[in-house]
């Protein structure tokens, strides 16, 4: 196309970009519920789906490979799309991890389409005939959260000759258009399963809570080759529970003090664990991980209408997975006072 130059006022050849580079993140939903519970072996810290991630690799490399024309080696993969090729390994881990598989479609993620994510609450219980006499509330509530995401992308102008022919790496493979540096999946049941429930017990009724947590984080460093892999479990338990107008048995300030008098019990049970693995080596090594209790209580109660005091007790213990970390303790007690200088 012709244009005019803004200086001379002729008709000359078009403008054009002489190397565009597009760069950016991207973060959307999806749904990878079908890899979620498999289980990681307790002394080798194998996973099934990462075996399949790396026997992704040659169809994958088939699918890149007859799409760009290219021919099929003795090695199993499509000339310039070998096994440690950025396309072949993102492809092939979203294709494992998602649970999707590869079919017959390359897993292109800047063309995937986002899945919803949801968080659902029932109380219906509380309202049926048989319930009514025990709880004055009872909620069942599970939430599930997925995302894929790319810290990181851009256009990669070493990827094409000034003929505009692709140009390969040391291991003779495509160098690709976009620089990926990492891709992660992060996956939360938060919680997979809970129930809150305030029981008709005495005056203001008890207050219980009950969840079981599960989240799971996958990061793939594309030029190390590498997969991060964190899982966690948590119970989680709570009750809470008032009693109205109490009265101390001393004066305060020439008055005896009427107040509500509060409890609060939490419980959480945790345990974590961290895996490196090696995708060209196929090896797993475990590298954190943790078992976590920790347990929290307090009383507190309003001493005037601007004075809260109150007591509190936390304790959490860890105990570590690998034998060359110490478990530790730490726990915190004490009295705290409260001033309110608002009217």
């Amino acid at each position: 196309d012709s244009v005019v130059d803004p200086v001379t006022g002729q008709i000359g050849p078009g403008w054009g970009y002489q190397n565009p580079v597009r760069g950016g993140s991207l973060n959307f939903t999806t749904i990878t519920w079908k890899t979620a519970f498999t289980r990681i072996n307790d002394t080798l810290y194998t996973d099934k789906i990462f075996g399949e991630m790396r026997n992704y690799r040659p169809t994958v490399s088939s699918q890149l490979g007859q799409e760009a024309g290219t021919t099929l080696g003795s090695d199993g993969y499509y000339d310039g799309f070998g096994a440690n090729q950025q396309d072949v390994l993102i492809g092939s881990f979203l294709a494992a991890y998602t649970g999707m598989g590869s079919n017959e479609k390359f897993f292109d993620i800047f063309k995937a389409i986002p899945l919803p994510n949801w968080d659902i609450r029932y109380d219906g219980l509380s309202k049926m005939d048989f319930m009514k006499k025990l709880v004055r509330n009872f909620t069942l509530k599970h939430a599930y959260r997925s995302t894929i995401s790319l810290s990181n992308f851009q256009t990669n102008l070493g990827a094409f000759d000034e003929f505009g022919n692709q140009l390969r790496d040391a291991s003779n493979n495509f160098i690709a258009d976009r620089q990926i540096s990492s891709v992660t999946i992060t996956e939360q049941f938060a919680p997979f399963l809970g129930v809150d429930a305030t029981w008709i017990i005495g005056k203001n009724g008890l207050i219980t809570s009950l969840e079981f947590k599960r989240d799971r984080s996958l990061g793939m460093n594309v030029p190390n080759m590498q997969i991060t892999e964190m899982r966690g479990r948590e119970w989680v338990i709570g009750a809470g529970y008032k009693f109205s107008k109490v009265k101390l048995p001393f004066t305060f300030m020439g008055e005896r003090p009427e107040s509500d008098l509060n409890f609060r019990f939490d419980l959480s049970i945790r345990n974590n664990i961290t895996v490196s693995r090696n995708i060209i080596e196929n090896t797993n090594q475990a590298t954190s991980g943790q078992r976590m209790y920790s347990v929290k209580f307090r009383v507190d109660y309003n001493i005037g209408p601007n004075l809260n005091v109150a007591y509190y007790f936390d304790r959490v213990v860890n105990t570590p997975v690998l034998s060359n970390a110490y478990p530790t303790a730490n726990t915190a007690t004490g009295i705290t006072l409260r001033f309110n200088l608002a009217q």
